[in-house]
């Protein structure tokens, strides 16, 4: 919308000055009645001054500018609006060559420009991550010997290439496995003994270990609606 108002503007402020200067170009043939003619010969005025004018580049400088920040929202939407402005230049006029040329160019570079930032900001990332990872390991090795095995499970995941984190992921989740058959029998126990409150506890247990138990998510579900048909009587 910026864009349509600043370009609204601009035809206007050209119109202006033409009239200003008592150089309406199409004004013989208004007088004559031939309007489509005078409307050709405006619309050739108007591809003129915009091509003379240092819009388009003007909004190329800034869209590189823009991408080296680096703001691809910036770099692109000033783009797109160089190339805007130069769709409105006549594919006859002398320039229209140079700034297609300019526009393609300037594409070019916003995506390596772009494309090198990302590449540089991963690498920051990745770089701030490894100092991490001996905190990290050493709250997992924490959480472990508190007992905590799904808490630990999570940390080493995190780092599994780091010391002998992947050996641990592997025993933990060996724990968590008997861990879950184990609260499955008792959560199955309780539901066929109508104890479906304490039921439920143990199936949201078994899941919060592994959402994907799925008879823990349907004996939760059925537990639910028995616990809901009961407090209606």
């Amino acid at each position: 919308m910026r864009l349509k108002l600043k370009l609204i503007f601009l035809s206007l402020m050209i119109s202006i000055v033409f009239i200003a200067c008592g150089g309406d170009p199409g004004a013989s043939y208004v007088k004559k009645g031939q309007y489509n003619k005078a409307l050709a010969v405006y619309d050739q005025k108007i591809s003129e001054e915009y091509a003379n004018s240092d819009l388009v580049k003007l909004y190329l400088y800034k869209a590189s500018t823009f991408a080296k920040i680096p703001n691809a929202r910036g770099a692109w939407g000033n783009w797109k609006a160089a190339r805007s402005v130069n769709a409105r230049i006549s594919r006859n006029n002398k320039n229209k060559q140079e700034l297609n040329k300019l526009i393609a160019k300037t594409h070019k570079e916003i995506k390596s420009t772009l494309a090198l930032a990302a590449q540089k900001n991963r690498a920051n990332r990745n770089a701030a991550f490894a100092k991490q990872k001996p905190k990290i390991y050493k709250n997992a090795r924490r959480l472990e010997a508190r007992g905590n095995n799904l808490a630990a499970l999570r940390h080493y995941s995190a780092i599994p290439d780091y010391a002998d984190s992947r050996a641990r992921i592997g025993r933990l989740r060996a724990k968590l496995r008997v861990r879950v058959n184990s609260l499955w029998q008792q959560g199955f126990a309780l539901y066929s003994a109508e104890s479906y409150s304490r039921a439920i506890r143990i199936f949201s247990q078994i899941l919060a270990i592994n959402p994907a138990h799925k008879n823990a998510s349907i004996y939760k579900g059925k537990a639910q609606a028995k616990l809901k048909a009961l407090k209606k009587f």
